[in-house]
């Protein structure tokens, strides 16, 4: 077998690095990514910062072509690996690299004819036309560069080594904010120079991921004529289903940005996606918790442990709930001198928008977990298809909403949090429970804990706002750190179980076992 000490390496001590490991990305994540905003704002302008965050969010809707084949490498190599089947590997990691590398070149004309039109696709500041094609063009070989070596990421996943992984990803996050701000000093503020700096950080992470793909997976190597038409049947068989799915995805997380900029043009698109930025971060936060146990459940499905898997997808949503519940209630009942403080108070008028776009999250990303069912036990047809249907309703009740309804971009992020909370408070828990053959109340259980204890502290911390009226970073801070600190003690003493209390020790400690 190979890498037998990665196969072997025990849950117990691998689970305290990979939370570490994503707890430092997040807060990497965070500090840069609240720095970022206003430094892209006081530097390019509203406007323009309004065209980064669109040209990233449109490289998702060319994944589309990619999706087929590398959606399912991850689950297909994972069990050849962990199984011990080298041969079978070699075929699944050589069929999804060659694959992919014909379908960059496929897109290659269609990304340069992307980039050259994008000023007629969007709305773009005058002075803007020519920086957004070179945006454009340098978001969309960043993406091809991402895409094409993607298959080295798998073996950090089959391996449970999200330590490595993260470090892949710490190195693109410190590459590109200084490349960013190296040439920001050396030459003009512009897109250009984004454009240039997402580049440069990506190939930086990708000579990182090289090496411990090397180091996890000596025996996998680059080998064209193990291209496999069978296995590559199998990566599409599931692939198929989850390009279904994403584009279901695009519809619910990324077709707002695009929906704000043709309705209300660079400025309000600009001011609409400064306040995303939270919604990001809280996102990230949430997939740092339940990143760390997407390998330990796909792993117990190829290990046939039903049980632990089942055990530990029902505590995981819990735990992500409550932990959701503090940074989502701070940022909502804290919205307006945060946004003012951070942004600036010409921009504290948004704080409705931040609540809209923040509060439902804890709903929708405590279920993130049990997406991994979906994809261990390969039944992601059905959410495919449901996802598909609620993002086309999405995007029809935010075009009615903004427009029809006059509620301008407000409309767009509350048509966000009607119909994703839908899906995923009944269907997606539902389904879960569907495909293991237990009650869907366990996972119905498990998501209430963290809504209540967002509820408590939103009023909370809104309460507070009024009566002390904060103005500093300071007073904000030290307020937070207090309301996490009490709400804390009241997760631990009143929403655990001494059972989960002892399962989440198990699981900090590097002597415990988390199954």
């Amino acid at each position: 077998m190979i890498a037998a000490t990665q196969t072997d390496t025990s849950f117990r001590k691998q689970f305290p690095a990979n939370l570490l490991s994503n707890v430092l990305l997040f807060c990497a994540n965070l500090v840069i990514g609240i720095w970022l905003v206003p430094y892209y704002i006081r530097h390019l302008g509203v406007g323009a910062y309004g065209l980064i965050p669109l040209a990233t969010s449109f490289t998702q809707y060319v994944a589309l072509f990619t999706m087929a084949l590398s959606g399912g490498t991850s689950r297909f190599l994972t069990i050849d690996l962990q199984q011990g089947d080298l041969e079978r590997a070699n075929r699944t990691f050589n069929t999804a690299f060659w694959g992919l590398a014909g379908l960059s070149l496929f897109l290659v004309p269609f990304l340069i004819g992307l980039s050259w039109f994008a000023p007629w696709l969007f709305r773009v500041p005058p002075d803007q036309i020519a920086a957004s094609r070179w945006l454009f063009a340098g978001v969309s070989l960043t993406f091809l560069v991402t895409t094409l070596f993607a298959t080295l990421d798998v073996s950090t996943y089959a391996f449970n080594r999200l330590d490595y992984r993260n470090l892949t990803q710490l190195s693109n996050l410190f590459v590109r904010t200084a490349c960013l701000v190296l040439l920001f000093a050396l030459f003009s503020s512009s897109l250009a120079s984004v454009a240039l700096s997402m580049l440069i950080g990506a190939i930086a992470a990708t000579a990182v991921s090289w090496h411990f793909w090397r180091k996890l997976t000596p025996s996998l190597s680059f080998k064209l004529s193990l291209f496999d038409m069978s296995r590559l049947a199998d990566l599409m068989g599931m692939g198929g289903w989850m390009v279904v799915n994403h584009i279901g995805y695009l519809l619910f997380l990324q077709i707002d940005l695009i929906v704000v900029n043709r309705l209300f043009g660079p400025v309000a698109g600009g001011e609409y996606a400064s306040v995303l930025q939270w919604n990001a971060l809280i996102r990230s936060m949430a997939g740092v918790l339940s990143g760390v146990l997407g390998p330990m459940l796909m792993i117990r499905y190829a290990q046939n442990r039903l049980d632990e898997l089942e055990r530990l997808s029902s505590l995981s949503v819990k735990l992500l709930g409550l932990a959701l519940a503090l940074p989502i209630g701070l940022a909502c009942g804290f919205s307006r001198p945060l946004l003012s403080l951070w942004l600036g108070p010409g921009f504290a008028r948004l704080a409705p928008l931040m609540q809209i776009m923040l509060f439902h999250l804890v709903i929708n990303l405590s279920i993130l977990p049990l997406f991994n069912i979906n994809v261990c036990y390969n039944k992601i047809r059905l959410p495919g298809v449901v996802t598909l249907g609620m993002g086309a309703l999405n995007l029809f009740l935010a075009v009615k909403l903004a427009y029809v309804g006059n509620l301008g971009f407000y409309g767009v992020a509350l048509a966000g949090g009607i119909v994703l909370s839908l899906k995923n408070a009944i269907f997606t828990p539902w389904y879960a429970a569907k495909i293991q053959g237990i009650s869907p109340r366990c996972y119905f259980a498990a998501i209430l804990p963290g809504f209540l204890f967002s509820i408590a502290l939103v009023v909370s911390a809104f309460m507070v706002d009024i009566l002390l009226s904060i103005s500093s970073w300071a007073s904000l801070i030290g307020i937070g750190l207090s309301l996490v600190f009490i709400c804390g003690i009241l997760i631990w003493t009143l929403a655990l179980n001494p059972s989960e209390r002892s399962l989440l020790q198990s699981l900090l400690h590097p002597g415990g076992d988390p199954a």
